[in-house]
């Protein structure tokens, strides 16, 4: 083999393990960026006044802040809901009252089932104090329903009260959410794959121009 030949298959071996690494960079920086996403959508809650101003599912009443939470183990044991459940069926609701003296304070919870005819009442607990500011019960939620959790803090004439709705799915909104989840996917797979190509592409470029301006 020629000098000019093996230099030739050389600069092919390192034209091809160029490639290999620019995509492996290239999925390395797609993937992270992915975690980094998916980490900070699910940041969990935290117990304070300037998390609590940007939270959708706190709301002010008074010197204190409310959060709403809805959970399903049997449908999604992970998940936690505030605008909207992803099934029908058993929820369990946690309000935290953030603020000092929470635990001190009497809370009364009134959940009724919304509808164009009225509102309905579901649950109604009577203020008492619970400890640490946390509150939690059960409801039975039934799938296309919306349902208003009526929060009051205090009592008369010094009471403050704050209002959560809730929308049960039904089984076309999961359809619909679960399309929405593979688009999201191949959008990812395709974005990954053209930053890998044009990485790949102009790192050639880079790679060839002093190849070929040596041979000249």
């Amino acid at each position: 083999m020629g000098v000019s030949s093996y230099r030739a298959f050389n600069s092919s071996r390192g034209e091809q393990g160029g490639w290999g690494a620019r995509l492996a960079v290239a999925a390395t920086v797609s993937v992270a960026a992915l975690a980094l996403a998916r980490m900070c959508t699910t940041v969990a809650f935290a117990h304070g006044n300037a998390a609590l101003r940007d939270d959708a599912c706190a709301k002010r009443a008074g010197l204190y802040y409310v959060h709403f939470s809805a959970y399903q183990p049997s449908f999604n044991p992970y998940e936690q809901y505030c605008e909207a459940t992803g099934s029908e069926g058993d929820a369990l609701v946690v309000l935290d009252v953030v603020g000092a003296g929470a635990d001190t304070l009497p809370v009364s919870i009134r959940v009724l089932d919304v509808t164009t005819s009225g509102a309905h009442p579901v649950l109604e607990l009577p203020p008492q104090r619970y400890r640490g500011g946390i509150v939690n019960f059960h409801v039975a939620l039934q799938a296309g329903r919306s349902y208003m959790t009526a929060v009051t803090l205090g009592e008369p004439p010094r009471s403050y009260t704050v209002n959560y709705t809730l929308r049960v799915a039904t089984w076309w909104d999961r359809v619909v959410a679960g399309v929405g989840q593979v688009v999201g996917i191949g959008t990812i797979i395709v974005v990954f794959l053209v930053v890998g190509l044009l990485y790949a592409f102009y790192g050639r470029q880079s790679y060839e121009a002093p190849h070929w301006k040596q041979q000249a």
